[in-house]
């Protein structure tokens, strides 16, 4: 599953609109379009913001992060080992 639809699925699951998630996570409401359509990737900030908002609403444990090692876990869970380090890191 690609980024955009791991996106998409938060924002359904979650019953937010791209609009209200783009305002949650500091962004644009065209941004969170971009991203679920794959035309563009979301910065490293912007992975975290979705972390983070996805731990605050999420009823599963295992997505609540609490600190910066959970967040960076649920970054390599979301993007893959490989973008993640790229992402944190250039």
């Amino acid at each position: 599953m690609k980024i955009g639809e791991k996106i998409k699925e938060l924002r359904i699951e979650h019953g937010f609109s791209q609009a209200m998630l783009a305002k949650q996570i500091g962004a644009s409401q065209k941004a969170v379009d971009y991203w679920e359509r794959g035309v563009n990737e979301p910065k490293a900030s912007y992975v975290i913001a979705l972390v983070r908002f996805s731990a605050y609403r999420s009823t599963n444990f295992s997505m609540r992060c609490t600190n910066i090692y959970a967040v960076a876990l649920c970054v390599l869970f979301l993007v893959g080992v490989k973008r993640a380090f790229f992402m944190l890191f250039y």
